[in-house]
């Protein structure tokens, strides 16, 4: 999965065996964390604990972890704690963060 975040273009390419939370906190024991403070992450509102992708059944997708501003899939917000299928070229928000999410082999698929 390749995580292109908006406007910089500056892409993270991860193979997530495990879950991994984006936010701004650096580290948790016993969890992978992407700290997006590079990309203002305050000023854009992501929270410490903001949302987590994780690979299931084939699909990838991404949970809200009860951010105070929201994570929004395709423009759509996404309610706490509920999973919802991230499909290839989908736009995730984090606060007003923007994330383009490409998948970089067939590993995942919808279907």
């Amino acid at each position: 999965v390749v995580l292109q975040f908006l406007p910089s273009a500056v892409c993270f390419s991860l193979d997530l065996r495990e879950p991994l939370t984006l936010g701004r906190i650096v580290t948790k024991p016993d969890t992978a964390v992407l700290n997006v403070n590079h990309f203002n992450a305050y000023r854009h509102g992501v929270s410490s604990w903001h949302c987590r992708l994780e690979r299931r059944d084939n699909h990838l997708y991404v949970t809200d972890l009860d951010s105070t501003n929201g994570t929004y899939l395709n423009g759509q917000r996404i309610p706490a704690f509920d999973p919802h299928i991230v499909e290839d070229g989908s736009e995730l928000i984090l606060g007003t963060l923007r994330i383009v999410i490409v998948f970089h082999s067939d590993a995942i698929m919808s279907g």
